[in-house]
């Protein structure tokens, strides 16, 4: 999960270089926020 945390926002900053726009970074950040809350949620007492 960590190797997908990291890529995923490596990606989006450099796309949001490209574009110079924070759009890139904030939608990563939506779905990641997603992602986590739905892996806390199903861990055993999450």
């Amino acid at each position: 999960m960590a190797v997908l945390v990291v890529g995923a926002l490596e990606g989006a900053l450099v796309l949001a270089q490209a574009r110079r726009s924070s759009a890139p970074l904030d939608a990563v950040v939506g779905e990641l926020d997603a992602l986590c809350r739905s892996v806390v949620g199903a861990a055993p007492g999450g």
